[in-house]
């Protein structure tokens, strides 16, 4: 829900739909960030194009760029979710093989930006 409309800027803050926090806006704030995911490689959306359930797009990014471009996202510390969840930076790895006869087991862990995937 917007609120406090304004003609030259839209909206000063916006209501979550559940109605549990205002949030207020900053346009200065977000010219920085619409210049640094521009910069990053996100483009603005095509004419026409819309997401799987019928809404625009707020940018596109070539599935092949993808990597690339949250990759300088997270460099320059912006929080990136993919289905809801926080994109991490994947860090150090570890492999441990057990072998037998006719089996053998392996164990990894991944470092997550301080947060181990086993």
């Amino acid at each position: 829900m917007e609120l406090f409309d304004r003609p030259d800027a839209g909206p000063a803050a916006w209501m979550s739909a559940d109605r549990a926090a205002v949030l207020l806006r900053d346009p200065g704030r977000e010219e920085e960030m619409l210049a640094l995911i521009a910069a990053a490689g996100v483009a603005p959306p095509r004419p026409g194009a819309r997401t799987a359930d019928g809404r625009i797009p707020d940018g596109e990014v070539e599935a092949r760029e993808l990597p690339a471009v949250v990759g300088r996202l997270l460099e320059a510390g912006v929080d990136v979710l993919a289905r809801g969840a926080r994109v991490r930076r994947g860090g150090r790895a570890s492999l441990r093989v057990k072998s037998r006869l006719d089996w053998f087991d392996l164990e990894a862990d991944v470092d997550f930006e301080g947060a181990t995937a086993l």
